[in-house]
């Protein structure tokens, strides 16, 4: 049996217990709670952590088992989590609800795992800060294989309904968004996106764009030529690692400034929630919907 999340108690009810939902249905004693379902992954890299969110906001639960300094996080069609797991070097997978990983992929004893996306045909592909972009086929735990482009080191990883892949990554002292058509290295090339310092999250949207974000401030939506649309929110803080839900009217950032997880209307921009679990290093996060 999977393990439960740490931090939700195993003895007084299935994981992901919702107190107040449980407290109503206490009183009758023929009604099982419910488990409230994760909804969104907030990683705290410092504290190798993910906390996990319900609908509503409220911690429900901790992924603790096997990390150090995680970084991005991806959630599958199939609610599996996957978790660049940068202090090890490795890629860890879990299945919704459990703390305890099913999965490792083996990254190379010092690739710098930064985060880590799979495409619709299957394919997992990981960002490493050293080593490229490696690809794994078939859920085998070693790479087939590394995509390079001029020494680049690759931050935040994603797929396009295609299978066309998109990275942000530094390419001598700029930060840049490379792609790789059909996840092949044939064709790599860099989109007209640049910055001077790294850039951060990258997302597909509703739209068929692609959405960055950037250290000074910004989330931008681009065409997948990497021409702007227009769409920009614009933030104070410094937000690295996005996410949009099901409905791609929410976007979640990583927001390194206040430390917690923010959620705002996408495109508006207008604050909806915070999630906070007494982070000290907010990095990765992911939506479950």
């Amino acid at each position: 049996m999977l393990a439960t999340l740490a931090g939700c108690s195993s003895s007084s009810g299935p994981a992901f217990l919702a107190g107040a939902r449980a407290s109503q249905l206490a009183a009758n004693r023929s009604v099982r709670p419910a488990a409230a379902m994760p909804f969104a992954y907030v990683g705290d890299n410092r504290d190798s952590f993910i906390a996990v969110f319900d609908g509503a906001g409220r911690l429900i639960g901790k992924i603790t088992d096997g990390l150090k300094y995680p970084a991005g996080i991806f959630v599958d069609r199939k609610h599996n989590v996957w978790v660049a797991n940068e202090g090890r070097s490795n890629v860890l997978e879990f299945a919704r609800g459990s703390n305890e990983p099913t999965v490792t992929l083996r990254d190379g004893a010092s690739n710098a795992p930064e985060d880590v996306a799979v495409c619709r045909d299957g394919a997992i592909f990981v960002a490493n800060i050293v080593g490229g972009l490696a690809k794994y086929v078939g859920r085998k735990h070693r790479a087939a294989g590394a995509l390079e482009y001029g020494g680049a080191a690759f931050t935040n990883v994603m797929c396009d309904a295609s299978g066309n892949v998109f990275a942000t990554a530094v390419v001598g002292t700029s930060g840049n968004v490379i792609v790789f058509p059909h996840g092949q290295q044939y064709g790599a090339h860099s989109l007209p996106i640049f910055s001077a310092g790294n850039l951060g999250g990258i997302k597909p949207d509703k739209a068929g764009n692609i959405l960055v974000s950037d250290i000074a401030g910004h989330v931008t939506e681009y065409t997948e030529q990497g021409y702007p649309t227009g769409v920009r929110i614009n933030t104070p803080d410094r937000w690295v690692d996005i996410a949009l839900d099901g409905t791609g009217k929410s976007l979640l950032a990583g927001d390194q400034t206040n430390e917690d997880g923010v959620v705002v209307t996408f495109p508006g921009g207008k604050v909806r929630a915070a999630y906070k679990a007494r982070f000290s290093d907010v990095l990765g996060v992911a939506f479950d919907s």
